[in-house]
């Protein structure tokens, strides 16, 4: 919505408890959060795929929220974008090293297997709409117990594939099967990427 601040109040009273907006959609950032603020709510900043993260820094002291958009804001049912989670890690960092207490939130294709690259690299909430209203026949509780311990099952998957390319080769019978090079690669590399501190860390942020 451009310009954000005409509608900020009539959000406020509608019953909005942190009012979110994108850096280009108003004038003067400043303002904006301090009016949102005037009204008693939390202010979040939206940062579409293309936005780079400097817009925001200036205002993190100021903010409870950073969203992060990892698809073009208009239309549901679109594709995660990877190229975002660089910015997402970054931003993440940032935060640590300021000791500041922000939200994280990621908004855009997330779905099972990206829920937990997404976590991983910092965030802490997940909006999800086609993969919770269209997975499993449309089990709401189902899909949303699934994205939030969908790490867990990675963790353990990558574990499971890691020891049973290291017995095929034991065996020697690699001869075989002649996937099992390509199974141990893979497998190596699914182990190293979802490593025991990392599933911790997501353990500790998952909520």
């Amino acid at each position: 919505i451009s310009p954000v601040d005409a509608y900020i109040k009539s959000f406020a009273d509608a019953g909005a408890d942190i009012i979110t907006f994108h850096p280009e959609a108003t004038p003067d950032v400043s303002k904006t959060i301090d009016k949102i603020k005037k009204l008693g709510k939390k202010v979040g900043l939206s940062l579409k795929p293309n936005s780079s993260k400097e817009i925001i820094k200036e205002f993190l002291e100021k903010i409870d929220l950073i969203l992060i958009m990892s698809v073009e804001p208009g239309f549901g049912g679109q594709k995660f974008m990877p190229e975002v989670v660089s910015k997402l890690r970054d931003i993440k960092q940032t935060i640590l090293n300021k000791k500041l207490n922000i939200d994280i939130e990621i908004d855009g294709g997330i779905n099972f297997e990206n829920c937990k690259i997404a976590k991983e690299a910092g965030a802490n909430i997940l909006v999800s709409g086609s993969t919770i209203f269209k997975e499993n026949k449309g089990n709401l509780k189902k899909n949303i117990d699934l994205l939030r311990s969908n790490w867990l099952m990675l963790y353990l998957r990558s574990i499971f594939f890691y020891f049973l390319a290291i017995k095929t080769f034991q065996r020697k019978i690699y001869k075989k099967f002649y996937f099992s090079t390509q199974l141990y690669q893979k497998s190596l590399q699914e182990f190293q990427a979802y490593s025991f501190y990392r599933c911790c860390y997501s353990l500790r942020s998952a909520p």
